[in-house]
């Protein structure tokens, strides 16, 4: 006799509007919502009522990533959508944004580096 393992989602997705997101109410904690049109974007509300956009992703070799795309409402709901869809797809491509931006800062000289190179100068 097979058992069926049926998984039930922890968060409950929401469908979002731009008068549904600038409904959401300011709580005693910060709290989030997920979208169901992008799988991993969510909507942060935080104790004064600020609103942003993160985007949790899974990236081989790093693990899961959570990267702020923007606030609202100076980023739209739809902009937000567009550029989640572009991060992910960075993504399955081996070139996520937030891990070659990594890359690049990891390149750049510490201050304890140009110290050294300026006391060698000297």
């Amino acid at each position: 006799m097979e058992t069926q393992i049926i998984k039930k989602e922890v968060q409950q997705r929401f469908k979002f509007s731009e008068a549904k997101v600038r409904g959401l109410l300011k709580g005693n904690r910060r709290y989030y919502r997920v979208d169901s049109e992008v799988v991993g974007l969510r909507i942060y509300v935080d104790m004064a009522g600020q609103k942003t956009f993160h985007l949790s992703r899974y990236v081989k070799h790093r693990g899961n990533i959570r990267t702020k795309l923007g606030t609202f409402p100076e980023m739209t709901l739809a902009a937000a959508r567009k550029l989640a869809k572009q991060y992910k797809s960075l993504s399955t491509l081996g070139k996520d944004p937030k891990v070659e931006a990594d890359k690049e800062k990891s390149k750049s000289k510490t201050l304890g580096e140009t110290v050294r190179n300026i006391l060698k100068r000297n």
